[in-house]
């Protein structure tokens, strides 16, 4: 079995690219979801990259994240009638914008 790249939906892609043309996938929501990688991605082309350039920013890393999740999970955990608290409520209390951006 042989696919020949002029005859494939690669080969296609390729050729467009080539050409000019973007790429399929490449839509607004594609470029935009994408964006923060530019810069990094910029610097690599040129030069190798270190670790530093490759951080999130602070107010993004686990430590932040995990600490704003404890604050509304330990409420919930003491207003649970049950003693159950709601995940789901508390994921939306800590990261509502975030959670319902990265849904779009």
């Amino acid at each position: 079995f042989t696919v020949h790249p002029e005859s494939s939906a690669m080969g296609k892609d390729k050729k467009a690219i080539a050409d000019g043309a973007n790429p399929p996938g490449t839509g607004f929501m594609n470029k935009w979801m994408f964006s923060f990688m530019t810069p990094v991605v910029t610097k690599a082309r040129k030069n190798q990259i270190d670790l530093d350039d490759c951080l999130l920013p602070n107010d993004q890393t686990a430590e932040v994240s995990y600490n704003r999740f404890a604050v509304h999970w330990n409420e919930a955990q003491k207003n649970a009638e049950d003693g159950k608290p709601n995940l789901r409520k508390v994921l939306v209390k800590a990261f509502g914008w975030e959670l319902m951006m990265a849904g779009l």
